[in-house]
């Protein structure tokens, strides 16, 4: 289990963890989004911390959480969250954790998930209201892209 390796790594004081190891991540709220987005940045620069959040952001329930924020940060025309949570989105899938990546690209989520990623901080121009600028993730998924099961695969599980 890889929260019972990384909890045995701290406690031994692993020199390849150090302090940096008792990190933990702020809770998914409108205001700690400037700390989640630093904290799954600063992740993904060591494995055994890249292992310890993506096990808590399973086990906490971190992608739901953000999901709602990002639908009401939405509907607030919250410029600023949404940028912050492009980049903690972005990070998530730079974690590279196939339990993430299975929760960011569920039926239930993707959408929403695409829909954070259009908020690309790069790419956002104040001035302009029409949001001409930004990428439409999810205008492309639901209106171009005709999805296409090419081979049956049936899981028995």
């Amino acid at each position: 289990d890889v929260s019972d390796a990384v909890d045995s790594a701290i406690a031994k004081g692993d020199e390849r963890g150090g302090a940096a190891q008792q990190m933990s991540l702020p809770p998914p709220e409108r205001g700690n989004l400037e700390a989640l987005g630093r904290a799954l940045g600063e992740a993904m620069v060591n494995t055994m911390l890249r292992d310890k959040v993506a096990y808590e952001v399973v086990a906490k329930g971190y992608v739901p959480a953000l999901l709602d924020l990002f639908r009401q940060c939405e509907d607030l025309d919250d410029t600023e969250a949404l940028h912050m949570l492009y980049l903690s989105f972005r990070n998530l899938f730079l974690l590279g954790s196939n339990q993430i990546l299975e929760l960011l690209f569920d039926d239930k989520y993707v959408f929403d998930v695409f829909g954070a990623l259009e908020y690309d901080p790069d790419f956002y121009k104040p001035n302009d209201e029409a949001r001409t600028t930004v990428h439409r993730h999810r205008q492309f998924l639901k209106q171009t892209v005709a999805f296409k099961e090419v081979i049956a695969i049936n899981n028995p599980v």
